[in-house]
């Protein structure tokens, strides 16, 4: 099987999101933990986004209230995201075998 062909039967992004989510949902929000966030690695005090990966993990525990305090928008950001990996398998897997 060439590459275009397993790349067309495996989604690279359902991966991803599948495999943030999975992490998140083990990682514990109470430890300090190594941050991709490049204004944090610089030495910033502000970022607009950091807290939300910790704000999706709170939410995982059923701790509403952390994760707000964490982030306000984490649990948008999971519905988003999780809306988004039903789009892929909906479009990728379920209307692609109804069409044929």
């Amino acid at each position: 099987m060439n590459k275009t062909g397993f790349f067309k039967i495996i989604n690279i992004e359902l991966i991803f999101w599948i495999c943030a989510l999975i992490l998140l949902a083990f990682t514990n929000p109470n430890e300090h933990h190594f941050t991709l966030c490049p204004f944090s690695n610089l030495g910033f005090k502000y970022c607009p986004g950091c807290g939300i990966g910790r704000s999706i993990a709170y939410l995982f525990r059923g701790d509403i209230i952390h994760s707000f305090q964490m982030h306000p928008l984490g649990i948008f950001a999971l519905a988003v995201i999780d809306f988004r990996i039903y789009q892929i398998i909906n479009n990728q897997y379920i209307h692609k075998q109804t069409q044929q």
